[in-house]
């Protein structure tokens, strides 16, 4: 039981927020565009009149 109780008051630590890398930004970009014109080409083709 005592056990128990020390666990309950020991203070998780706190977490240090952190940003995404430039890196990482640019690599999901360039994902999200790539995916972006795949979608693009499976609609149904426009009619030029």
């Amino acid at each position: 039981m005592r056990a128990l109780v020390v666990k309950a008051l020991v203070v998780p630590k706190r977490r240090r927020p952190t940003r995404p890398s430039a890196g990482s930004k640019e690599r999901r970009i360039e994902t999200k565009k790539r995916d972006a014109k795949v979608k693009r080409t499976r609609g149904t083709p426009r009619r030029d009149e």
